[in-house]
């Protein structure tokens, strides 16, 4: 348990405050089950304030002594208020004393010349005020986890519609180059002039069928429709799992009492912008996991920053891989054509022609699936994001970041993914083809 008292120094107005505090708020605060040792003073006014904002957020319960006109009193009793209301104390040894706007507040009384007769009433005060404090946080907190795994679970389940929607785009793609292909490689079989007439005309007809079925593909699954289907919830997505993260981390704007009413808010208009989506969101069957493990902003640092870097790092060389192999692929058939075109114009009864527009055809297909896919472009964005994300990570210390420089390390981090996300949506939604 952690308690401060806020209070005048030395003697003022015929009140000791040392006297009070040994005799009258010490044994009170240990009395209530708080070690005296847990006890604090304001800070003086000037460069300390920040740590007396820190104690006045941590503390469970603060004591504030109101006797008389003090600007660092009035100080901590507006920050705690803006903080954590319902869970201070105020005590007074002068009733004419007591500042307007505190008027309505509890307040007990004490005498001056005898404090520590207030104990037990004092002892009381703490009781209940800590009782209640509890008793509210207990619901705020109840109120919050809903709240949050509530977004937590719609990040998911966006999640797992973006990923179904992906592998069945992937599968569709693979499908028509496949088709492609082997309706060029059957063409030019059919036009072979050694083969018998009627598994000429079956090899046409086959290789017909195949590349009719390719334009169905390309015509009904390969639309923009269905890759927008797969971008927008892939963003959904994301921005569901930046804002759980900034909830998290206990950064803007999710520092003050009411983040769980900010976080409702941001949920709802994340979830208006997929409107028409949200059947697939809704049949998308998720199992129960966890809430990232971020309870702070070291945490947040560590996980968050540092993860994300070292995903996108991770990433880049499997993209790079991917398009060297087709671009191999779509290399060796041009090369593989070049060749034909050659050797049909030197040799004129070679009967080439049907190859060579085979191997054309290849290559072309090879050269439209790489465009759709844009996996060298996406290595590109991964690495410029890794970048950015390690030099933000690189320019501030986890363990001494004043709150302002938290919020603007998250909001950076959190600005940089959203960037990346919506330029590889973009990049991706101008291909839908392969």
């Amino acid at each position: 348990m952690r308690a401060l008292v806020i209070r005048g120094s030395g003697e003022q107005a015929g009140i000791d405050f040392e006297r009070v505090h040994d005799e009258l708020v010490g044994p009170a605060l240990a009395e209530a089950g708080i070690d005296e040792s847990a006890a604090g003073e304001t800070a003086e006014a000037g460069p300390g304030r920040d740590d007396m904002v820190r104690e006045l957020g941590l503390a469970d319960i603060v004591v504030a002594d109101v006797s008389v006109p003090d600007a660092n009193v009035s100080f901590g009793l507006g920050i705690r208020h803006a903080l954590r209301p319902g869970s201070t104390v105020l005590i007074s040894g002068r009733a004419d004393q007591t500042p307007f706007d505190l008027s309505t507040d509890r307040c007990l009384r004490y005498d001056p010349e005898a404090p520590g007769g207030s104990r037990p009433q004092l002892a009381q005060m703490l009781r209940e005020t800590l009782a209640t404090a509890a008793a509210g946080s207990d619901g705020q907190a109840e109120t919050e986890g809903q709240a949050l795994n509530a977004v937590w679970r719609a990040h998911r389940q966006w999640s797992k519609a973006a990923d179904t929607a992906h592998k069945s785009l992937d599968r569709w793609r693979l499908s028509n180059l496949a088709l492609l292909v082997a309706g060029a490689v059957i063409a030019a079989f059919a036009a072979q002039t050694w083969l018998v007439s009627a598994a000429a005309t079956a090899l046409a007809a086959a290789s017909a069928a195949l590349l009719a079925i390719a334009g169905f593909v390309q015509s009904s699954m390969l639309t923009s429709e269905n890759t927008s289907r797969w971008t927008s919830a892939r963003a959904a997505s994301e921005a569901l799992k930046a804002e759980t993260y900034r909830y998290l981390a206990g950064v803007e704007p999710y520092a003050g009492a009411d983040r769980a009413e900010h976080l409702r808010a941001q949920f709802g208009r994340i979830q208006s912008r997929s409107n028409d989506l949200l059947v697939s969101q809704q049949l998308a069957a998720i199992e129960d996991g966890k809430l990232p493990e971020v309870s702070n902003f070291e945490n947040y640092w560590k996980e968050r920053a540092q993860g994300q870097a070292n995903w996108h790092r991770k990433n880049i060389a499997k993209h790079v891989r991917t398009a060297r192999k087709l671009r191999f692929f779509q290399l060796g058939a041009t090369v593989a054509g070049a060749v034909l075109a050659a050797v049909a114009a030197a040799v004129p009864g070679a009967h080439l022609a049907a190859w060579t527009a085979a191997a054309t055809t290849i290559a072309a297909a090879f050269a439209t699936h790489i465009a759709a896919t844009q996996h060298q472009r996406i290595a590109a964005s991964y690495a410029a994001t890794a970048d950015q994300l390690q030099r933000l990570i690189d320019g501030v210390n986890p363990k001494t970041a004043t709150a302002d420089q938290q919020a603007q390390f998250v909001a950076d981090v959190e600005r940089v993914l959203a960037v990346q996300n919506d330029g590889w949506v973009d990049l991706l939604g101008t291909a839908t083809k392969t």
